[in-house]
């Protein structure tokens, strides 16, 4: 393939181009993970597709936690033209260099975009079958009525994003909602009380289709944590539930993206007993990252799950390549 500036574009410059076209903005460290040996050769070839006008490029804002601005990069309309030439496709939603973006706009995207890059990454190493994430707010979108004040209000129930997930040989599906810390803990009590009602009334099957289903969300600190988990215990009534999930944005660790696998989940139920592993067939309360894993009648038979033994470990294999799933724009 030859774009219009005359250079030859590799296997890889595409898969580039197409990840970026997928997920809007990504930065360097997550194209990196998906593409690079390096996040050094990663921003290499971007700056060079950049010079090309193939790609878009705009800043995170120095914030006081973190006073390194970042580059983010985006699909170009020329480089969206491009692929589509080289695809045989449609041309992918592009990013207009005058697009105006704030700063807390590109961190929640980066958020975002930080678990799917992570998800693909375990994927990859056959820790599970990614079938599906889907982000596109069309592609998500559902509401519920919820008993407010003696009358009954319609909420709006727009996640971050759907992921369909195959392990052990079960499907499951995740509702994920990314926080940022910016949603007053009583609204966040009314959105939960909308997914616990949604999913009571079957909303998930007509959704997503007859799979069971959680509502994770990934958060900034402790203490919002503890707060979220809180709203969402009020939200689900007199009910204990184990619908919804909770971590910290920290354990989206590309470097490790098996920390996701661990015990770093805590769910909304006031009975829990501790730190819980996500992703195994079926939910189990992990003691810790070095002893069994017990679930509702003991110890799991032979031994710790696996999954959790995986996200134990602080080694990581490279990871082998592998067909990204499907998603969604």
């Amino acid at each position: 393939m030859t774009a219009a500036t005359g250079a030859k574009l590799s296997g890889r410059d595409l898969d580039v181009l197409e990840s970026l076209g997928r997920m809007r903005f990504l930065s360097v460290p997550q194209v990196a993970a998906l593409h690079f040996p390096s996040a050094d050769a990663a921003l290499r070839r971007l700056r060079e597709l950049r010079a090309r006008k193939l790609l878009t490029e705009a800043y995170v804002p120095v914030r006081p936690y973190d006073r390194r601005a970042k580059s983010v990069f985006a699909l170009s309309a020329l480089g969206a033209r491009a692929l589509a030439r080289a695809r045989d496709g449609p041309a992918p939603r592009h990013v207009p260099e005058h697009e105006r973006r704030s700063g807390l706009f590109l961190d929640h995207t980066l958020a975002r975009n930080a678990l799917y890059v992570a998800l693909e990454l375990l994927h990859r190493d056959a820790a599970f079958q990614l079938l599906a994430w889907r982000h596109a707010p069309d592609d998500v979108r559902s509401s519920a009525r919820v008993l407010v004040d003696g009358r009954m209000v319609r909420v709006p129930l727009i996640p971050d994003a759907f992921v369909a997930l195959r392990v052990d040989g079960s499907v499951q599906g995740l509702v994920v909602e990314i926080d940022m810390g910016t949603v007053a803990p009583e609204r966040m009590r009314l959105r939960y009380a909308g997914y616990f009602r949604w999913w009571k009334g079957r909303g998930h099957v007509a959704r997503f289709g007859d799979m069971p289903v959680r509502v994770l969300t990934v958060t900034t600190t402790p203490s919002r944590l503890d707060r979220l988990r809180a709203a969402a215990a009020g939200g689900a009534g007199e009910g204990h539930t184990r619908l919804f999930w909770f971590a910290l944005l920290e354990e989206v660790d590309l470097g490790k993206p098996h920390r996701l696998m661990g015990p770093v989940w805590r769910t909304s139920d006031p009975r829990e007993d501790g730190p819980r592993c996500l992703l195994t067939s079926t939910p189990t309360v992990c003691a810790s990252p070095d002893i069994a894993v017990t679930g509702p009648t003991g110890s799991a038979p032979g031994g710790p799950s696996a999954a959790c033994a995986a996200a134990s470990s602080t080694a990581r294999t490279s990871p082998s390549p592998g067909t990204p799933a499907a998603t969604g724009a």
